[in-house]
């Protein structure tokens, strides 16, 4: 959960309604399935009105691109457009809170959501 405390205490909770007596491997996995399914929605949401250029910014960053989005190898691979088009789509990803930059590195904030894109993007 990186620390979110809101998520921290709502998986806390969903193993806790899950576990018997222990808490097992499997009550964790479930709980953190639930968290994922509770908040699929909030996803589909933020993500719905995105255009396939934020979207293939958004696969990059989840692949493991945090920089460098200019390169020529970047650029084709995730087909981000011009050069120009990613500070346009970078802007528009962290006015929507999707993205954050720290230390000149481009991450997703949410730890939940970065775990529903990679099962959404298949990656």
């Amino acid at each position: 959960m990186d620390n979110h405390s809101s998520y921290v205490q709502q998986l806390a909770w969903l193993v806790w309604i899950h576990t018997d007596k222990t808490a097992t491997e499997q009550d964790f996995e479930a709980a953190y399935q639930d968290i994922i399914d509770q908040n699929t929605p909030l996803f589909e949401k933020q993500t719905e009105s995105l255009t396939t250029y934020q979207m293939n910014f958004l696969r990059a960053v989840i692949d493991g691109v945090h920089s460098e989005f200019t390169t020529q190898e970047v650029l084709q691979k995730y087909q981000l457009g011009s050069s120009a088009n990613v500070s346009i789509i970078k802007r528009a990803l962290v006015k929507k809170e999707l993205i954050e930059i720290e230390k000149r590195q481009v991450v997703i904030p949410d730890p939940v959501m970065k775990v529903w894109l990679k099962k959404e993007l298949g990656i």
